[in-house]
């Protein structure tokens, strides 16, 4: 009888699973006995969240944030590979991108298991839909998450032609190649609104159809779908969901606690099971000088207003030799939980969506306004035109979700609306711009992205 290899097949864990708060073994199962009840399905779906909570810890939301305008130059990056991926010139052998790619891959694989053995199990049609959702919305943002920095965005090319990641529906060791980024959108879709048409409002830590109604409006507010992006939002935003700012607390996602924003999150349970880690080991300012440091223009964007709260966000610091550098406070702590999917995304998302499209320029003031005011800003002007909705909202979007992963996908979806978007000195998508895959994808048909350094 075949074993499994813990790297390979998912049901035999390494990981720990207090993401939703389960024991699984660790011990290698032989295949025909690895899922035979409820609970094993249940077991494997925990496995595959723990994974999407491993690269969400700070590791996918650094790589995003190199390729943007946020960190400062100058880091010391003793192998190179920051440094590579900051200068845009990744190649196949920079284990930073390759220890990244493997993980939305491991719970994509643990996400199809799950979906190819359900049928083998005895459940009630509800449970079974369930799960299956559950898995689909893994397996949906997980290939988003892959999608955003491996790939140019949609409107890169007129028909979104252009290559995207490789698709993955069904385990196996199969080569997969790339299907194009219009593919790769279907795919993610399709998932999500399965995820949203069968998970329950309320599930817990687990996803939600809040959870992917809140991917569904990032999905198709990258593919300049407003009018979709407005839908799906306004499904959390409006009035009868749970969720809301939290009013006179900027620091609401920064913290141990779940509060009325998070609408899809990772649970830090201690110290010893922190799922931001990488992002608090990166930016952490008030024990040593972070690794990573903001830009001047970060800083200089949250000290614009002299109300607004969110100045503390960042400070200047001053060497021994008297040079001057700006770090961040965000991540001030010794474990913390982090937000995918909370209000402040949702509002913005529809704000400036709104504000594109032209439809409704009073809503969108009344969106940027409640973030705006929470951080003791004062109202936009009632009589501020179009562009300078959107300027003021995109503002507002990158001194709030700085750091997060965000700023990059938002640069790259202007730069293929059109608009003239440098980023340090080169145009948005520039050779480079997109990261490199890995060597371990180097097998015939497999086509690389453009390499070059910008």
């Amino acid at each position: 009888m075949k074993k499994i290899k813990t790297i390979f097949f998912i049901v035999t864990i390494t990981f720990s699973c207090s993401l939703l708060e389960t024991d699984i073994p660790t011990t290698e199962i032989l295949e025909e006995e690895a899922i035979k009840t409820k609970k094993d399905l249940q077991d494997l779906l925990n496995s595959a969240y723990d994974v999407v909570a491993n690269y969400n810890n700070g590791l996918s939301q650094r790589l995003s944030e190199l390729l943007s305008d946020n960190i400062a130059s100058g880091f010391t990056d003793a192998a190179g590979f920051f440094n590579e991926i900051y200068n845009r010139n990744t190649n196949l052998f920079n284990s930073e991108v390759g220890n990244y790619y493997k993980e939305p891959y491991f719970a994509i694989h643990r996400a199809n298991t799950l979906l190819e053995k359900v049928d083998e199990i005895n459940l009630d049609e509800d449970s079974r839909n369930q799960i299956i959702a559950e898995a689909r919305f893994i397996r949906a943002i997980s290939h988003f998450n892959l999608v955003n920095l491996m790939a140019h965005p949609p409107g890169f090319t007129n028909d979104n032609s252009h290559l995207g990641i490789a698709v993955r529906t069904f385990t196996g060791s199969e080569p997969v190649t790339r299907s194009t980024v219009d593919e790769t959108y279907d795919a993610i879709i399709k998932d999500l609104r399965f995820a949203e048409e069968n998970l329950p409002e309320s599930n817990g830590v687990y996803a939600t159809s809040y959870a992917a109604q809140g991917y569904l409006s990032k999905v198709y507010f990258m593919e300049q779908n407003y009018d979709s992006a407005i839908y799906y939002a306004s499904q959390i935003i409006d009035p009868g969901s749970p969720f809301s700012l939290v009013v006179n607390n900027i620091n609401a996602r920064y913290s141990q606690n779940i509060t009325s924003e998070h609408i899809f999150y990772t649970l830090s349970t201690g110290a010893f099971d922190n799922r931001a880690g990488v992002l608090i080991g990166s930016y952490r300012s008030d024990v040593n000088e972070p690794f990573l440091k903001v830009s001047q223009e970060l800083y200089d964007l949250a000290n614009v207003n002299a109300s607004d709260e969110r100045a503390e966000w960042f400070e200047e610091q001053t060497r021994e030799d008297g040079s001057v550098f700006y770090v961040t406070t965000k991540f001030n702590s010794n474990f913390q939980n982090v937000a995918l999917i909370h209000m402040v995304d949702m509002l913005l998302t529809r704000a400036e969506s709104l504000a594109i499209l032209g439809t409704d320029l009073d809503q969108a003031r009344a969106d940027l306004n409640q973030v705006r005011n929470r951080a003791g800003v004062a109202n936009i002007s009632p009589i501020s035109t179009q562009e300078q909705i959107i300027e003021a909202i995109r503002n507002e979007r990158r001194l709030e979700m700085s750091l997060e992963g965000d700023r990059i996908m938002q640069l790259n979806r202007r730069g293929a609306s059109g608009e003239d978007i440098q980023i340090r000195g080169a145009n948005w998508d520039c050779p480079g711009s997109a990261l490199q895959f890995p060597a371990t994808e180097g097998f015939p048909g497999f086509v690389f992205n453009e390499s070059g350094g910008c």
